[in-house]
């Protein structure tokens, strides 16, 4: 039972934006963890589960950042980025950490 906690994804409360990916989710979670690092969030756990594969990380302010990769068909995929909080620190960091998902992804 603690390993499938373990493996389960986290969740926080806070704003969240989804956009569709032409990838398969194996080949979104290495441009996914960069853009994390270089938006300065620290990768603490990565997991998969039936569902699809997620990075859970701890921003420079202490925020937690959950990163989903949903598989939707073969081939398209949906990330979903959400930051913890309800502030305007926690907008920006939401819209730094999805751009840099996007960029790393083109």
């Amino acid at each position: 039972m603690e390993r499938e906690m373990r493996l389960a994804t986290p969740t926080i409360g806070g704003p969240s934006e989804e956009f569709l990916v032409a990838r398969d989710p194996a080949d979104i979670m290495a441009p996914a963890e960069a853009a994390l690092k270089e938006s300065g969030v620290r990768v603490v756990q990565t997991g998969s589960t039936d569902a699809g594969r997620w990075l859970f990380g701890k921003s420079l302010a202490d925020r937690r950042v959950l990163v989903q990769i949903l598989p939707v068909y073969p081939g398209r995929s949906t990330v979903k980025v959400t930051v913890e909080g309800a502030d305007n620190l926690t907008r920006e960091l939401l819209s730094h950490v999805s751009a840099g998902v996007r960029l790393r992804l083109r």
